[in-house]
């Protein structure tokens, strides 16, 4: 069989800060190789995001993170990775840009970018400053020309019928899909709690008590050895 006639790998993109990541990332990374509606799954941590002030850590930091977890939670072949495509970037890609960008990188695979079925009707707002024909308007063009895996949110049901291009997640043999319920904000405020708490003791590293088991061993040790999320004096 040529290249030509191979059929192309399909990859989810898992976008997002990922400040940290945590088990619920993970999770749903497992659960839609889980589903094999597609081969891989990339994680890819955004640049920075000038937008967003409260994004303070860098993205080699995430990256490094995000890393850590796929390699201490997943086996090698399971089909989980990260993506180091917006490391180096002045700023964060739009979503427009990051698939246009990962589809002429990688023109042997096919991408599906995973979106919370709450997020659907939002995607026309979507804008992207590097989409320079019309950086408004990019959002519809997402819509039209990109193809998305949809997950379920709790709370939240909607019987509009989806477009071709977008699938919904779903396990084999209907199987349930797990998910669990874990922000990376949640994460932040807890270490900052944790370091309140234990000023006066002067051992930093206790802040970290209230995440232990929220994500994985090596990224705790990561966020203690650079004391990531403590407030800075």
């Amino acid at each position: 069989m040529s290249e030509q006639t191979k059929p192309k790998i399909k990859v989810a993109v898992l976008g997002g800060s990922f400040d940290p990541i945590t088990n619920a990332h993970l999770n749903v990374a497992s659960e839609i190789v889980h589903s094999r509606l597609v081969d891989q799954v990339w994680i890819v941590p955004c640049g920075p995001r000038p937008d967003k002030p409260s994004l303070k850590t860098s993205v080699m930091d995430r990256y490094i993170m995000c890393q850590l977890s796929v390699e201490s939670v997943f086996s090698h072949n399971f089909g989980v990775q990260v993506s180091d495509i917006e490391v180096g970037l002045p700023r964060a890609l739009g979503t427009l840009s990051l698939m246009r960008k990962l589809g002429s990188t990688y023109p042997h695979m096919e991408f599906y970018f995973v979106i919370g079925e709450d997020l659907i009707e939002q995607l026309p707002e979507w804008d992207d400053v590097d989409y320079v024909e019309d950086p408004k308007g990019a959002g519809r063009v997402l819509m039209k020309t990109e193809k998305f895996l949809v997950m379920e949110r709790p709370g939240f049901k909607s019987d509009k019928e989806l477009e071709n291009n977008f699938i919904r997640l779903s396990l084999p043999h209907d199987a349930t899909i797990v998910s669990t319920l874990l922000s990376s904000s949640e994460i932040r405020k807890r270490v900052q709690h944790g370091y309140q708490r234990v000023q006066k003791n002067a051992n930093q590293h206790d802040a970290y008590h209230g995440v232990e088991g929220l994500l994985p061993a090596p990224v705790v040790s990561y966020m203690k050895r650079y004391k990531l999320y403590i407030p800075s004096s």
